[in-house]
């Protein structure tokens, strides 16, 4: 009973208006700790880009030769970047620098794996602002939904396995990926696919912090 009259009593305080205010607090909120988690994401793949990636393509580049016709022509998507990596793992042991191979590659997917994993979070997050919109007369710049829901959209479209990223190219904010050796450029649209990615998610999240609710 006391509790029920306490949100009773809370609610009677504030205004509707006042509330749903509140309420989008929380949801801008939420959306800055999912930057953070994003962020957090980037900088480590950052790091791991510009320790590793010389060895890592060229790990990658071998196995993709001695695959032959066995692979994909082309490691253009997620899917055939795993066909490549799997095959790695079937050569036997020699003693040579390409039995390290499969471990590298795998260093590529854990941060794959992980950027699924935080989609999952964005989606509950779109959903949650979705909910808010539906349940308030209007927002002040409704254009700025428009936009979150064109990130989302195109987040669901480009995080895919069966995506072709060669056509990628990243903005301002990622362009530690052109490092790629002009040599080893076939590669660029595989490094720069998750920090692209990452970017559309940001971006979504910022939008969100910028709703304000007009008053009517």
């Amino acid at each position: 009973m006391l509790t029920v009259k306490f949100f009773t009593d809370y609610n009677q305080a504030f205004s509707k208006f006042e509330l749903k205010m509140m309420e989008l607090e929380v949801l801008k909120n939420e959306a800055n700790k999912h930057v953070g988690r994003l962020n957090s994401l980037k900088m480590r793949y950052m790091d791991w880009f510009l320790r590793s990636q010389q060895s890592f393509l060229d790990s990658m580049k071998l196995i993709h030769i001695l695959g032959g016709d066995l692979l994909p022509r082309e490691i253009n998507t997620i899917r055939n970047y795993k066909r490549v990596m799997r095959f790695s793992g079937q050569l036997p042991s020699n003693g040579t620098p390409r039995d390290g191979s499969q471990g590298k590659m795998f260093g590529f997917l854990m941060f794959w794996e992980e950027l699924l994993m935080l989609k999952r979070d964005n989606d509950a997050l779109y959903k949650k602002i979705c909910d808010f919109c539906s349940s308030i007369r209007r927002l002040r710049e409704p254009i700025l939904k428009d936009e979150i829901d064109r990130l989302h959209q195109r987040l669901n479209l480009l995080l895919s396995e069966d995506f072709d990223f060669t056509s990628l190219s990243n903005d301002r904010h990622n362009l530690f990926t052109y490092r790629v050796a002009l040599h080893d450029h076939r590669y660029h649209g595989l490094v720069s696919y998750i920090p692209y990615l990452l970017s559309i998610a940001n971006k979504l999240c910022y939008w969100t912090s910028k709703l304000h609710i007009e008053f009517v």
